[in-house]
């Protein structure tokens, strides 16, 4: 147990940190909070909060040295925000206990690195290449002259589906010169990868690592229904926790998610992958993983929904140093799933006419403020809404989801 007085930084104070806030507090930690937004929906709840950027680690430890005293502070978190290498590196000036080592934080986060890592220690994942410029992606034979193949172009720098693009053989070369430069743009010159699509189910695992063990109660089954709707732009829309048709995958993705770990040397941490059963070489591979927590209620929300175990709280106790409780199998007795609304525009009040909201309605949030402006859908950020229904079978869920797509309208 926290002695009195112990805090936990967290970097971060917006909407998908607000789950780690509570849970330090519940534990019994004070929470320091570091944000750029000095309206941020965490600024209240935390015991203490700086309006700084969770991304200036300098800035961070100034303000930590000069206001607490650091034999009090029990870790550093990150949550639904893809820093944990700053969280590291905090954790190392302040001499603060970080289970993430900072070499592997520096590596997992850029996506060109990672990807030379894993095949550096065979680790199975898709082929890959670094793009220096436009012309050497046009150049590619299997890209332009065989066209018999689909990649995704993608930052090495960013995360939620920012500058992620599907190249098709259909495509257009003026189309993949757009995607090109908006993704160069977006990754503020760092070069970009190109890596193999792979035909398959794609799962988003969540999975702690605790004294070299792998638990995994995230094991979801990621939606692309409006792949063409986007395209090129790769949108998720939500999936199904757990994907109980891929179940007996999770096996092999502890097995694949410890090698992960063990090539990082990572013997305690939260690993969150993208995964793929890649049903040519009949094998799951890794696509990315990142060394955090996710954000967008599926670590707070939806694998607490579906199997009863509270991944925020046991993470946090993980990085402050207190042993967690965790089982030694998942049981599921719940599927979950997320769904977005993405409307283009003007964005006006989100509204159900499901009247009274069923029980089997977890969520039902809008995300965009009203009056605010959405150009075009070219990452998670532009979601307009979110929400969450649990049923206890598929074809329930199935219709859960469509009720609830059918009946929602945005006023204008």
């Amino acid at each position: 147990m926290p002695n009195q007085g112990d805090s936990v930084v967290i970097l971060g104070g917006g909407t998908d940190q607000l789950p780690a806030i509570r849970a330090a507090h519940e534990i019994g930690f004070k929470t320091i909070v570091f944000d750029r937004d000095g309206e941020c929906a965490g600024r209240q709840l935390a015991s203490s909060f700086f309006h700084i950027s969770s991304r200036d680690p300098v800035a961070i430890c100034s303000a930590l040295k000069s206001s607490v005293h650091l034999s009090s502070l029990r870790g550093v978190f990150v949550m639904g925000t893809d820093i944990p290498h700053i969280a590291a590196d905090i954790a190392q000036r302040l001499g603060v206990d970080y289970p993430i080592p900072l070499a592997a934080a520096n590596l997992m986060t850029d996506k060109l690195l990672m990807k030379n890592h894993f095949i550096d220690h065979e680790i199975p994942a898709s082929s890959h290449r670094e793009i220096l410029s436009v012309d050497q992606l046009l150049g590619l034979p299997d890209l332009m002259n065989e066209r018999e193949s689909t990649f995704v172009l993608k930052p090495r720098n960013l995360s939620g589906a920012r500058g992620v693009f599907l190249i098709t053989p259909e495509m257009s070369k003026d189309v993949i010169v757009d995607c090109y430069r908006e993704a160069a743009e977006l990754s503020n010159g760092i070069t970009l990868l190109l890596e193999e699509y792979v035909l398959g189910p794609q799962i988003s695992s969540e999975s702690l690592v605790y004294n070299g063990n792998v638990y995994t109660p995230g094991f979801a089954l990621r939606n692309y229904e409006f792949l063409h709707r986007f395209s090129p732009n790769i949108i998720e829309n939500g999936g199904i926790q757990p994907s109980t048709e891929h179940l007996y995958l999770l096996d092999a993705a502890n097995s694949l998610i410890k090698k992960i770990a063990d090539s990082l040397n990572i013997r305690s941490g939260v690993i969150k992958g993208d995964l793929v059963f890649n049903i040519k070489k009949k094998r799951l591979e890794v696509i990315e993983v990142a060394l955090r927590l996710s954000g967008g209620n599926f670590c707070s929300d939806i694998i607490p929904i579906s199997c009863g175990f509270d991944f925020v709280k046991n993470a946090m106790k993980i990085y402050t140093g207190e042993a967690p409780i965790i089982p030694d199998a998942f049981e599921f007795n719940n599927i979950v799933a997320n769904r977005y609304f993405f409307e283009e525009g003007e964005i006006g009040d989100m509204s159900c006419d499901i009247d009274p909201i069923p029980e089997w309605i977890l969520l039902f949030e809008q995300t965009k403020k009203k009056g605010s402006f959405v150009k075009r859908i070219a990452s998670h950020a532009d979601r307009t809404g979110v929400f969450v229904v649990c049923a206890p079978s598929q074809d329930r869920l199935n219709e859960y989801v469509r009720e609830v797509y059918s009946s929602t309208s945005f006023s204008r």
